[in-house]
This record gives structure tokens, C-alpha cells and sequence, in this order.
């Protein structure tokens, strides 16, 4: 044996390995495949030679049965037909474009829930944004369902807005188990029962309603709503859709009156004559002034041929039941092509100055001189309108006794009438000039006298302040500017498209870009009748209203 380095060893000491096993390396094996081409047998009329592996199926799908699968067009109407509301052209009703599967749950619990019937329970309080069977614990369950029989027998216990638009999701989603007629007068019946108590189902039912009645061809309910249809055009964003029915013996009234209301720029109940006592003649006779000059003229005066002046024509398509729960298989596309009253700026000018001209004619009947003025109704117009208070027997009243008694006194006041003299005009001159000297001397006077008391008695702070702080003229002036200030900045960015200068304005008043735009809005229905600014895919100004917002700009 040979002598170890002792150096060696002391280094060996640090050789981890040497403490380890050895390792044996594991023999390295290449895999190969066979990529030559075999033919397969495929089902069908004919074979086919494939590039396939030999460890492939024993079968490929044969390529033909890819089209037997059957696909819908979406662009083919469920149904297309022709409304009895003479305002509407055609309705297309289509399939929704694209499948989701995430309400599916609904109608299938709707389908099984149908038949259940409750016991009288007490009410348990439940709130959800989007209500649904799912969420709904025991003692809620229960609760629903005995409401649920109590609505469906025509009772209408107090309850929360949640069940309630529970109830709507499901008339809206069982088309197939609630007969349409049936749903609507469900629909109606729990709109008007609830309304008052949540005035939210007034935004939400005045468009769900008008797709039910779409979508299943059935006319507005007219008299189930005839008295909230003003609140309804209020939020509807079809309009039209509420107006009238060529079956309908009241249409007409119900047009003029809301053509009254909402395609006027002339708001005549805030007429400062109109009194407690006045009130029911302007009520009255403006209403049935602008009704009988309508009838008279709608077959004659292209204004008035609201149904067939292709001005007016408008197509549109809306989604059904937008913001409600529903599901696909109900979901619908509904393609209008209808006569917008509301968007006509010729008959906006024609039905304002119908309402001012018949006002005139109330005006004159009660005395009164002042008059309105009215370029858009020609002699025709006028002569119509004047035939309808000629019948109403509403000629100028005669004076009464007071009247007659204030223009006598009012007489003493008069200037004398006399012939024209130089002579008279000079010694006239004369007495004035003379009369003005003297005056001049008794004030001079009276400022000397004034003058030594105030030196005595000089003002005190709080009197001065008082002085000082009176507002002037010209501060006056600029308050009555800043009046509607932010309004017009607002309307004058949005008509000039500056859409992100409108949101720095909004963010500079602290204000959200959405309460701007409603904001503005609700001025439009004062000045307008009708919103001005549509909000959905960008901010934008209704071109058709673009002429009433510069004018009331400008005002």
C-alpha cells in the first residue's frame, strides 16, 4: 500500500460526493412513428384515403354531417304584420342574435313554480336588484306565493318592489303557460295597484308593457291606462305607441291632448291669466279649439296628416324587455317603422301657435287687451279656430258696470283735444320755464339745510353699509346673465360635438357626466316638451331639436 498524502486526505474531507451512491445512467431509447399514408373507412357513400397516424381512430366523422345541423336566420321574422294604431306602419319581430344561458334557471323554476299555491303566511321583507326564485329563502317562498294568489285573484296586498318585479320577470318569461291577453291585464293591473307606492314601475312598465304587446300583437291597453298615459309619455321612449287606435272613438282627443303636452313650445297653463277662476275656461276651450281645428283640417293640411307624411317616417329597432330579467328563448328584436308626431319640428310650430291663437280668443272673451303672437297659423287656421268660439257662443263679454265707471274716471285724465296754436305753445314754455326756476331756488335751499344737519348728524356704519350694499344696476344685470349659465355652456359644447369638454364641465361643477345630461333634459321638457339629448352609445343632441335649443339659447 502506498503512503497517503496526508494533504490529500485533509481535502478529501470536503468531497461530498464521494459519500453519495453512484448513479447508474439509464440507456436513452428513440421512438419512432409511422407517418405513412392509410386508408380508413368512413360512413357515407364513398371512401376516403386520409393522412393519418396507424394509432389514429378507427373512424373519422364524415365532413357532410357537419351540415346537417340545423341553424336559425335571425334576419327572418318571427312574425311581421301591420298595427291598428295608425301611427305605427309595421312591426318585425326577430330572434335575439346571440344565445346566453344564464337566466335558463329562471324559466325553468318559473315552469316549475307555476302551479304552487301558498297559505296564508305573513309578509317577510325581501330586497334583490334582479329578484329571482333562487334567492328567495323558505319564509320568503312562502310568502310569494300566497301574493301571488292573492294578485292573480284581483287583491293586491302591500308588499316590496322586489316581489313585484319577480311576478313581472315571470309573466314576461311564460309566454307559453299565461295566455297574452291574460298577461297584459296582469301587467296592468299590477302597475296600477303599485305604482303609487314605487313611481319607478312607471319607467320600467311603460316599456315592458309596449314589447309584450308587440311581441304578441296586441293593442295598447288604452282604457286600462287612460289615466296615467300624460305620466307615461312622460318616461316612454315610444310615444306613438300609447297615442291611438283607428278602432279607438276617442284617438283623437287623446293625439290633440298630448300633442298638446308634449309637441308645443308654448306652456299655456303658466299664462299669468290664468286664475281660479279662469282656469276651467282655458282648460276647456283650448283643448276643444285645438280638437275641432284638427278635424277639420287633417285631411287638408299636410301638417296635420300625421299617418301619412313621409316627413315623419321613422324606423327603428329596440330590445325587448331591456333591463328586465328574461330569458333567451323570449328575448326579442322588434324592427318599427312608425310616424314620429313628437319629432316633427313643422307640426311643433303649428300646434304652438294653435294654442296661442286660441288663447287670444279666451283673452278677448274675458276683456283683456294684451294679445299673443301667433306667424305660424295662417287666415285659414285662424278662421277655423274662430268658428269654434263663434259656436261656443264666446264673444267679447260686455262691460260690466265697474269697467264702465274706471274708463269714465280714467277719461277726466285725458288730454283735451284743441286746435294747434304757436301762441298757446309759447306761453306754455313760458309757465314752465317760470315754475322750474322757482322750483330750482326751493331746492337749492332745502340741500343747504340738509347739508349743515347731516354735518351734525353723520350716518353710522351700519346705515352706510346698508347704502353700500344695495345692489346697482349693473350688478343686477349680471345676475339675471348667470341665469341658466351652466345650461347654455352645456348646450353650446354639445352642439358644437366638444363631448370632452362637456365632461370637464361637468367635473368641474361636481357633477356626474349622466346627471348633466338629465339635468338638462328636465330643462328641455320645460322649454321643449320632449328630452334633447340622447345618451347611449355617445353623448349627442337630437338633430331634430338643434333649431329649439339655439332659439331658446338666444332668448
Amino acid at each position: 500500500m502506498s503512503k497517503k498524502d496526508p494533504i490529500s486526505e485533509a481535502d478529501r474531507f470536503w468531497d461530498v460526493e464521494s459519500f453519495l451512491p453512484q448513479k447508474h445512467p439509464k440507456p436513452i431509447t428513440v421512438r419512432t412513428s409511422n407517418t405513412d399514408a392509410v386508408t380508413v373507412e368512413v360512413p357515407g357513400d364513398e371512401k376516403t384515403v386520409m393522412t393519418a397516424s396507424p394509432t389514429a381512430a378507427s373512424t373519422i366523422p364524415a365532413r357532410e354531417s357537419l351540415k346537417d345541423v340545423p341553424r336559425v336566420d335571425i334576419n327572418i321574422p318571427l312574425a311581421e304584420y301591420v298595427s291598428e294604431n295608425p301611427f305605427i306602419n309595421s312591426v318585425r319581430i326577430l330572434l335575439w342574435p346571440s344565445r346566453y344561458t344564464f337566466y335558463e334557471r329562471f324559466r325553468r323554476d318559473a315552469l316549475r313554480y307555476f302551479d304552487r299555491h301558498g297559505m296564508e303566511c305573513h309578509h317577510v321583507p325581501f330586497f334583490s336588484y334582479m329578484p329571482q326564485y333562487a334567492q328567495l329563502d323558505v319564509n320568503q317562498r312562502a310568502w310569494y306565493f300566497f301574493w301571488r294568489d292573492c294578485v292573480r285573484r284581483g287583491e293586491m296586498p302591500k308588499c316590496d318592489m322586489s316581489y313585484i318585479l319577480l311576478l313581472v320577470y315571470e309573466i314576461i318569461n311564460l309566454p307559453d303557460r299565461i295566455p297574452p291577453q291574460e298577461g297584459l291585464e296582469l301587467l296592468c293591473r299590477i302597475w296600477l295597484s303599485y305604482r303609487k307606492d314605487y313611481p319607478r314601475l312607471d319607467r320600467y312598465l311603460c316599456e315592458w308593457v309596449c314589447d309584450y304587446c308587440l311581441i304578441n300583437q296586441l293593442q295598447p291597453p288604452y282604457r286600462e291606462l287612460e289615466g296615467i298615459i300624460p305620466d307615461i309619455m312622460k318616461a316612454a321612449t315610444f310615444k306613438e305607441f300609447y297615442i291611438a287606435s283607428g278602432a279607438d272613438s276617442g284617438a283623437d282627443a287623446r293625439l290633440v291632448s298630448l300633442l298638446i303636452a308634449f309637441s308645443s313650445n308654448y306652456y299655456y297653463k303658466n299664462s299669468k291669466y290664468i286664475t281660479p277662476e279662469t282656469e276651467k275656461l282655458f282648460e276647456e276651450h283650448i283643448g276643444g279649439a285645438f280638437l275641432y281645428t284638427y278635424r277639420r283640417l287633417a285631411g287638408i293640411d299636410p301638417r296635420f296628416d300625421t299617418t301619412k307624411n313621409e316627413a315623419m317616417k321613422v324606423r327603428f329597432t329596440r330590445d325587448a324587455y331591456l333591463g328586465a330579467l328574461c330569458a333567451y328563448d323570449v328575448k326579442r328584436k322588434i324592427e318599427i317603422e312608425y310616424f314620429a308626431f313628437s319629432r316633427s319640428p313643422e307640426l311643433r310650430m303649428v300646434t304652438t301657435d294653435i294654442i296661442k291663437c286660441a288663447e287670444n280668443h279666451i283673452r278677448s272673451y274675458l276683456g283683456i287687451k294684451s294679445r299673443l303672437s301667433c306667424p305660424g297659423v295662417g287666415d285659414r287656421i285662424k278662421g277655423v279656430i274662430g268658428e269654434y268660439f263663434e259656436k261656443a257662443g264666446m264673444k267679447r263679454k260686455k262691460k260690466t258696470q265697474a269697467e264702465i265707471e274706471r274708463e269714465s274716471y280714467e277719461q277726466l285724465y285725458e288730454a283735451r283735444s284743441s286746435a294747434l296754436s304757436t301762441d298757446a305753445a309759447l306761453e306754455i314754455e313760458r309757465k314752465s320755464w317760470a315754475v322750474t326756476e322757482m322750483l330750482e331756488d326751493a331746492f337749492r335751499e332745502e340741500a343747504i339745510e340738509e347739508n349743515a344737519v347731516f354735518q351734525d348728524h353723520a350716518p353710522t356704519d351700519a346705515a352706510s353699509d346698508v347704502i353700500k350694499n344695495e345692489p346697482t344696476e349693473e350688478i343686477l344685470i349680471e345676475a339675471a346673465q348667470e341665469e341658466y349659465a351652466l345650461e347654455k355652456q352645456a348646450f353650446s359644447l354639445l352642439l358644437a360635438g366638444d363631448i370632452a369638454g362637456f365632461t370637464a364641465l361637468a367635473s368641474e361643477r361636481n357633477m356626474l357626466t349622466e346627471a348633466l345630461v338629465d339635468h338638462l333634459n328636465e330643462l328641455s321638457f320645460d322649454f321643449i316638451g320632449d328630452i334633447t339629448i340622447e345618451a347611449g352609445d355617445g353623448i349627442s343632441v337630437i338633430e331634430d331639436y338643434r333649431e329649439d335649443i339655439e332659439e331658446w339659447m338666444n332668448r
